[in-house]
């Protein structure tokens, strides 16, 4: 699986650099070969275990070729084209659909903060991740001294939190937040945390 994994990796990030192009509106679209290392360094946190069938770890895979690339994306129509050339891929590769692998048509989510054992493993019940997320919020909240966080835990909020952490867990992490009058780094001090 390793080579096709990586023939399939560097179709998808040639196909990205070549379709979603830098423009007044999107100049953060700059992608460079240190997006295929952010992908395989997402792979290296997979656990034998865990990630011990094919579906598993294409899974992974999948969810991270999302957070490298897809996560930039600005607009509809540029995450639509990724989802069905990530399909296009799936296909094409390893004779899989989308569908097939994500039935709820998302990218799956990763993390190690469910897992008793820290393992980077799929977040695929939502209910366990939300009663985690409140969990921590009011540990944090609860502590003295600091500034109380009062946030409603929707859907997308509880997938972006997902997004930082595994960024920041990661060695050498670091990303930019950007929001309406930076309103995300007023409300989030934790995203500034050094890992």
């Amino acid at each position: 699986v390793g080579k096709i994994v990586l023939t399939a990796t560097i179709d998808i990030f040639n196909n990205v650099v070549a379709k979603l192009l830098p423009t007044p509106s999107k100049m953060h679209y700059l992608f460079n070969l240190r997006d295929i290392s952010k992908i395989f360094q997402g792979l290296l946190r997979s656990n034998k275990d865990y990630q011990n069938t094919r579906p598993r770890f294409l899974r992974l895979w999948v969810c991270e070729c999302f957070r490298v690339f897809s996560d930039r994306l600005i607009d509809t129509k540029d995450r639509d084209w990724f989802m069905n050339h990530m399909g296009d891929q799936l296909g094409k590769h390893f004779e899989l659909t989308f569908h097939a692998l994500c039935p709820n048509k998302q990218s799956p989510l990763f993390g190690h903060f469910l897992n008793p054992f820290e393992v980077y493993d799929d977040l695929n019940d939502p209910d366990a991740l939300r009663k985690y997320i409140t969990v921590q919020l009011e540990e944090y909240n609860s502590c003295p001294g600091v500034v109380k966080m009062d946030l409603v835990l929707f859907k997308d909020a509880i997938e972006h939190i997902v997004r930082i952490v595994r960024v920041i867990s990661q060695q050498r992490g670091n990303m930019l937040c950007v929001g309406i009058g930076n309103l995300i780094l007023a409300e989030h001090p934790w995203c500034s945390r050094k890992t």
